[in-house]
């Protein structure tokens, strides 16, 4: 697969990762701490998912093209990581 393929994909696999999130934790979370657990792990799976997508894109573009996305969504997934690591410390 060529650069200018993977780059011409990723804007619709990185807006199909974020509805495919955001369904995942529109869903109230469960309340039996295992499968707390195992939902948090997902989440947190997702948005590393997410966070790996958006850089995969930044590496690609060339200097004189703009990024699909804001990088603003690339430091709110990068915010949200740590502070799901920072929640995890006290597991």
């Amino acid at each position: 697969m060529t650069k200018e393929v993977i780059l011409r994909l990723l804007p619709e696999k990185i807006i199909q990762t974020v509805n495919q999130y955001d369904a995942f934790t529109t869903e109230p979370p469960p309340v039996e701490a295992k499968a707390f657990i195992q939902y948090q792990q997902a989440a947190k799976s997702a948005l590393a998912h997410l966070l790996l997508l958006l850089k995969l894109e930044t590496c690609l573009q060339s200097e004189n093209q703009t990024p699909s996305v804001p990088q603003d969504w690339i430091q709110a997934a990068r915010q949200a990581l740590d502070e799901e690591n920072d929640e995890s410390d006290f597991d």
